[in-house]
């Protein structure tokens, strides 16, 4: 391992060591949640407004008002968390233990508003939203935020089913982070124009 790699190497440990993005971790089987982060949620936005206001490098072409509609009026504030599972697991058992947690699955356009106001984490790793899926044909797909090599800011895709047809679950790397929003924290009320 060359000394440049193990020195990024030694400070993301030393970043996360610290606390990093977790700050006062709370933790109950092998997963890490981040504190919450406020956001706001304008649905008066279109979807291309969302990704416009993120500045991404690079969209995946699939990521449509008609595959990932806007639902929802005005502008809602919420709480968002970032969840790592320090292992590989599938949309199941996100969705499973998001439940166990008071959580739900954060949205595509909940995604979008947390990376405009906190762009660069996804530099650090994936980040994935379960709470807006596209269905093409039998396969689920979920967008999710990456950054590249070179330090591009992404929005992508990526199949949460099986695409060869053997039925099951993609699980996602031990990197990836998932957003959630605590269930009883939700701040229903629209805000004022």
């Amino acid at each position: 391992m060359s000394a440049s790699k193990a020195f990024v190497l030694g400070s993301v440990f030393l970043f996360f060591l610290s606390g990093g993005v977790y700050g006062d971790d709370q933790k109950g089987g092998n997963e890490m949640v981040s504190n919450p982060f406020p956001v706001t949620v304008d649905y008066s936005r279109s979807l291309g407004q969302m990704i416009t206001a993120g500045g991404y490098e690079v969209v995946a072409k699939e990521v449509t008002p008609e595959h990932y509609p806007v639902l929802g009026k005005g502008k809602t504030d919420i709480e968002v968390v970032v969840f790592h599972f320090n292992r590989k697991i599938s949309i199941d058992g996100v969705l499973s233990e998001f439940s166990r947690l008071g959580y739900r699955a954060a949205t595509l356009p909940e995604l979008l508003a947390f990376a405009a106001k906190n762009p660069g984490l996804q530099r650090e790793f994936p980040i994935v939203e379960f709470g807006s899926l596209w269905r093409n044909n039998d396969v689920r797909v979920a967008a999710y935020l990456r950054g590249t090599p070179m330090g591009a800011r992404t929005l992508d895709i990526n199949f949460v089913d099986n695409p060869s047809g053997g039925g099951g679950s993609v699980p996602w790397t031990e990197e990836t982070r998932f957003l959630g929003v605590q269930i009883s924290k939700e701040l229903s009320v629209p805000k004022k124009k």
